[in-house]
């Protein structure tokens, strides 16, 4: 099944809210390097023994996913019901 997203392909995609930016913005290939490293941890998750990490793991997992949601979303923008990582964190 093909999906049309009636956009067209100018070499730009959209982040949260409808900003679009360059497919070779550095931030898309960041959050697509978060998103790979939230995969692998899935994958770990099943391995024998990861039991003993598995809460570590999903805590990881959950920073993430908030993190990969930041780098989704224009500068300045605020997602609403999402707590951003701190500095500290």
């Amino acid at each position: 099944m093909k999906i049309y997203t009636k956009t067209g392909d100018t070499g730009e995609t959209s982040l949260y809210g409808g900003q679009r930016v360059a497919k070779g913005n550095p931030r898309l290939e960041a959050y697509g390097t978060v998103d790979e490293t939230d995969t692998a941890l899935g994958l770990a998750l099943i391995q024998p023994g990861a039991a003993a990490y598995a809460e570590l793991i999903k805590k990881v997992q959950v920073d993430l996913m908030v993190v990969g949601s930041e780098l989704a979303t224009p500068q300045g923008q605020a997602i609403s019901g999402l707590e951003l990582i701190s500095e500290q964190r």
